[in-house]
């Protein structure tokens, strides 16, 4: 006990192999990870354990009582070795989950000083997209754009991620039997364990796979909408190159249409991160940057018009919120909003670039805000969340 444990989550979109790769790891005695364990779900309880700790510690005593009270830096550790100690019987030294989409889901705080990896495994977004619209469990969308669009935020995040030293991303496509044994040593090495596993139950075809989703009313709009935004017939190579060139990769948006951020718009298509569940009125920013990416059919260049309609604002003590606007790494614009009486009307906030020039084919565009506010802690309402600015919409003209 008291060993150095590693805690690893396996991620990716689902559909992607992630249960096949789980399992695989888990033949290591080295490794042991849940299935689709939620990871705060896991920390969070334990946490429990330490509150009679805290409460001792608020009153300055609970050294007088180490021999007979829970406390975390002995014992937050062993508990968690003897948890994955029962259900797998072994003692491995690299534990955790694997839980798909895991992105998409609030981040757990994991114990102090434990080493935290992830690797993610990315498919086909075709593969993909068909095992979605098969799949009648009710737990995944049969509709194959919001399939695909669920596939493009985890491609996003392996994107996003792929530089750092606690990251790996596999391509599902190079498990081959010719290549198992070099991709095992990649995970071992990653994980600095020995290779005492095997990857010959994961076998992709070399055969593209056709699209099976295109009698579905959003099939062909998918499947041209991927056709655009990867070179499916070189699938290996361009995915590889998309991910190392770091910039996020966008659903497609029409000439003249508009990303609308309500409860019944298309704003799932293109946010990435930063926003709050859409209501009637708009979508809340949450903390200080709210992104959204995505690949116009007209390229930007020249004069270029963006127009944030904002339904709401926060204005404390006279106080608006300040926030600027990025195109790239490129600063367009910065304002401050105080709306008072205009609060829930139409607001429209113009930021004028006269000379924009699209570097790539798509687009991010972040919206950092400078002063989030949380009105429970304010004392205005029992509202938690950390808010900027609720958007009604975002709209672009040439």
């Amino acid at each position: 006990m008291n060993k150095k444990l590693s805690w690893l989550n396996v991620t990716g979109c689902p559909r992607s192999g992630t249960t096949a790769l789980g399992s695989a790891l888990n033949k290591s005695q080295n490794i042991a990870v849940l299935h689709e364990h939620y990871t705060r779900n896991f920390f969070d309880p334990i946490e429990l354990l330490f509150r009679n700790q805290d409460f001792h510690s608020s009153l300055g005593n609970s050294h007088l009582y180490e021999d007979s009270i829970i406390t975390r830096e002995r014992d937050h550790i062993p508990i968690i070795e003897s948890i994955f100690s029962i259900v797998f019987k072994k003692s491995p030294s690299i534990i955790g989950t694997k839980f798909p989409g895991l992105q998409r889901w609030e981040k757990a705080v994991y114990p102090a000083g434990m080493d935290v990896r992830e690797i993610n495994i990315i498919r086909n977004p075709i593969s993909v997209v068909n095992s979605y619209t098969v799949k009648d469990d009710g737990t995944l969308s049969e509709d194959p754009e919001r399939a695909f669009c669920d596939w493009l935020h985890s491609f996003n995040y392996a994107v996003s991620e792929h530089a750092h030293a606690s990251f790996l991303w596999l391509l599902y496509e190079d498990f081959r039997q010719s290549e198992n044994s070099l991709i095992a040593q990649r995970i071992a090495d990653f994980l600095q364990i020995e290779a005492d596993f095997d990857l010959a139950d994961i076998s992709a075809s070399e055969r593209l796979p056709a699209p099976k989703f295109l009698d579905a009313p959003s099939g062909q709009k998918t499947f041209d909408a991927i056709n655009r935004l990867f070179d499916i017939t070189d699938w290996r190579n361009d995915a590889a190159a998309k991910i190392n060139a770091a910039h996020l990769i966008g659903y497609p948006l029409a000439h003249g249409e508009c990303i609308d951020l309500t409860t019944e718009g298309n704003g799932w298509k293109y946010i990435y991160d930063g926003f709050y569940a859409p209501e009637a009125d708009g979508s809340w920013t949450r903390g200080e940057v709210a992104t959204i990416c995505f690949t116009p059919e007209t390229t930007f260049s020249g004069r270029l018009h963006t127009t944030l309609e904002i339904s709401w604002g926060l204005t404390i003590q006279g106080v608006g919120t300040s926030f600027s606007l990025y195109l790239d790494d490129r600063l367009i614009g910065k304002t401050s909003l105080k709306l008072g009486k205009s609060n829930g009307g139409n607001n429209l906030v113009i930021f004028d670039t006269p000379d924009a020039q699209q570097q790539s084919a798509s687009i991010t565009l972040r919206i950092v805000i400078d002063n989030p506010r949380n009105p429970a802690t304010l004392g205005i309402s029992a509202d938690n969340r950390e808010l900027g600015l609720m958007i009604r919409s975002i709209a672009f003209e040439t």
